[in-house]
């Protein structure tokens, strides 16, 4: 399971909401999906706002499909933050776990301390698919690139906790198959 998160840490850092289709609308922006990927531990959609790219985003959602139909959200988010801390050690993060929904959430910020320099703010929701029965999370993420910009501290400061709050009611949409990235 510990391979399977260092390939998900590695893979991710994108982002996604209610979908319809190709396109999810989360905080009043539309998001287009731009990206599939099938793998054996998850498969991954990835959706931008117009005019945004894969190699330059600031937001983005993402479903993440996993496809070990063993997990629990509760245990997932937990392994997750163990993961974190061992990737960045002074990665802020908060779990929050909703037994009653069998849902889990976790809000945490992270960058990079290398060229190119990125710092990132995600929160994801898991739960299981009542289809398939598989764990899915639900990602936003909202990215700054270069050094922290006060236009980006500001945003997430106003923001953080609405996005939350919208992340943990919001419909988490089927996976879409296999789309090449644009």
């Amino acid at each position: 399971m510990k391979k399977m998160f260092i390939t998900l840490i590695l893979s991710m850092l994108p982002a996604l909401a209610f979908a319809e289709g190709n396109s999810i609308a989360f905080d009043n922006v539309n998001y287009k999906l731009a990206f599939s990927q099938n793998t054996t531990p998850v498969d991954i959609n990835e959706y931008l706002p117009q005019g945004q790219m894969r190699g330059n985003w600031t937001k983005m959602m993402a479903l993440h499909r996993y496809n070990d139909d063993t997990l629990t959200p509760e245990e997932f988010a937990e392994d997750f933050a163990e993961m974190l801390k061992h990737t960045n050690p002074g990665a802020t993060f908060n779990v929050m776990k909703n037994h009653q929904a069998q849902e889990a959430l976790i809000e945490f910020f992270t960058w990079t301390d290398k060229e190119p320099l990125i710092g990132e703010f995600n929160i994801f929701r898991f739960k299981k698919d009542e289809k398939t029965g598989k764990l899915v999370g639900l990602q936003y993420a909202f990215r700054n690139y270069g050094q922290l910009t006060k236009a980006f501290e500001e945003e997430l400061t106003k923001n953080k906790t609405r996005w939350i709050q919208l992340m943990a009611s919001q419909p988490i949409p089927e996976y879409v198959a296999e789309k090449k990235a644009l």
